[in-house]
């Protein structure tokens, strides 16, 4: 068997079985190409993230005919990577697809941020066969590559098969980890576009099916003990960009604690309710919607809305349309952090 890892600070590190094939020659070149890949994705502009992993796949695919090549983004919660670009006739079957953290070759990529090439998946105790199975197919050999930028993995790229048959090797291990870092930075770039695009979609949705005076969102820091203000936009235009929530103030607190959905239908009457952002902004809270947002059982943010408009209370319809609104977010938290 062939299996090589690429580790970081651009160390190629040969697996027991690489052998020496001549694929050491052209070193010089080989850094050349690398560093033009890396420029190349650097100075190009993209309008969307569907855009840039187009790009990407074009470009990988350009350099090595594979049966499939596809990219897979790390999930919010940080415990799957999920499928979300492809170059095979096979995008259909495999939207949707995840995979824990670890598991299969390209989890193992992912999880110790080393590129990887299998040449024969069958004496790989990594491979994951279960998509082969489900799609009828066979994979004879892998190459991944982790998408890395400040020492963080955001995804991955695989490719499976050369078309001509010829084992995968450490050059095209090397390009491709030039293509995949060099879409990390720019991914980004287009994660930002896109959260502005997914406050801007979520403001206006909220607003349509829920007349509210307030809406924030919060994501919950790593040691788990702060919550800080994503976005917020109330009707008197109040900004308060980088507030931050301790987990044990406030209704937005408890919520992402104890990961359960909370109705507030006067907050003078709530002694959960923190006080200190009415003092800051000026506003005058009332009541409060506030739901977790979720990967499983995983709190990664809070949703909140303030003050029912007109004469209605909140309700429990409210609530739900809340956390259906939220279930969907999650899915989207990752660009948001």
């Amino acid at each position: 068997m062939y299996t090589s890892r690429y580790g970081d600070g651009g160390v190629l590190s040969p697996g027991p079985d690489s052998g020496a094939n001549g694929e050491e020659k052209g070193q010089d070149k080989a850094r050349d190409s690398e560093a033009k890949t890396m420029k190349y994705f650097a100075e190009k502009r993209h309008t969307s993230l569907a855009e840039l992993y187009d790009e990407a796949l074009t470009v990988t695919q350009d350099a090595i005919m594979a049966d499939g090549i596809s990219i897979f983004e790390l999930s919010a919660s940080g415990a799957t990577l999920e499928f979300v670009a492809t170059k095979t006739i096979a995008r259909d079957l495999l939207k949707g697809l995840k995979l824990r953290i670890g598991t299969g070759i390209v989890g193992q990529a992912a999880a110790s941020a080393q590129g990887v090439i299998s040449n024969d998946v069958s004496a790989n105790p990594d491979f994951f066969a279960l998509p082969d199975q489900a799609l009828k197919f066979r994979t004879k050999s892998v190459l991944c590559c982790p998408m890395r930028h400040a020492g963080e993995v955001i995804g991955a790229i695989e490719l499976i098969n050369k078309v001509d048959g010829t084992p995968f090797v450490l050059s095209e291990l090397r390009s491709t980890q030039a293509v995949a870092d060099g879409v990390a930075p720019n991914w980004r770039s287009e994660a930002r576009a896109s959260r502005r695009e997914t406050f801007h979609e979520l403001g206006a949705l909220l607003r349509r099916v829920v007349e509210v005076e307030g809406i924030s969102v919060f994501t919950i820091d790593a040691q788990r003990e702060n919550l800080h203000l994503r976005f917020s936009d109330t009707a008197r235009k109040i900004h308060l960009k980088g507030a931050k929530l301790n987990v044990h103030q406030g209704v937005a607190g408890q919520v992402a604690r104890e990961g359960k959905s909370v109705l507030v239908e006067d907050v003078h009457q709530e002694p959960r309710f923190f006080k200190g952002v009415d003092a800051v902004s000026m506003f005058s809270t009332k009541s409060i919607i506030a739901v977790p947002v979720a990967s499983g059982r995983r709190v990664l943010g809070v949703l909140e809305v303030v003050n029912a408009r007109g004469s209605e209370p909140f309700h429990a319809g409210d609530l739900r349309i809340l956390e259906e609104i939220a279930a969907e977010l999650a899915g989207k938290m990752f660009i948001l952090l």
